[in-house]
């Protein structure tokens, strides 16, 4: 079974760069001369899933909290119009039957003297709904059941690579 009992083990965040980078290895191949994906951005499609890579369950922040130390992810309003965007995104874009899982990293960093913004996005999510859309808020290891689940299964080389 390709379920994932979360209550049993350890969920990892990844920024969405290294979850990226880890699949521009997916159809690479030397001996046929295969460059493999294009490493690009993740979009919220990817990063809105829980990824098993080897034994690992990996959920990935969105692309506007990749770089923790680049300015604008510290900007409480940039933040919040973003999580607004990635949810009508969500809403409008996602055809699996499972749920997407969207993973928020919140930071002492992001509340300060003008975080009306992000506190009233967080508010609106606490109530369970935004613009019409239902919204579920939970520990990742509540969420993770009901979440759209991806399998990535690793070969040796690759296994080295990212330390699984």
């Amino acid at each position: 079974s390709s379920g994932i009992n979360a209550e049993s083990q350890s969920v990892y965040i990844w920024p969405s760069n290294k979850l990226s980078h880890l699949l521009s290895y997916l159809g690479r191949s030397e001996v046929l001369g295969l460059t493999g994906r294009p490493q690009r951005p993740l979009g919220s499609l990817s990063t809105s899933r829980v990824w098993r890579i080897g034994s690992k369950t990996v959920v990935s922040v969105p692309l506007y909290q990749d770089k923790q130390d680049f300015y604008i992810c510290k900007d409480e309003n940039f933040i919040a119009k973003s999580i607004k965007n990635h949810i009508r995104f969500l809403h409008n874009h996602w055809t699996s039957a499972k749920r997407p899982t969207f993973c928020l990293m919140l930071s002492s960093t992001l509340f300060k003297k003008d975080s009306k913004p992000l506190l009233e996005v967080l508010n609106m999510l606490k109530f369970g709904e935004f613009e019409g859309i239902p919204i579920k808020i939970g520990r990742l290891q509540e969420l993770i059941p009901a979440a759209k689940l991806t399998v990535l299964d690793c070969h040796k080389p690759l296994k080295d690579t990212f330390d699984f």
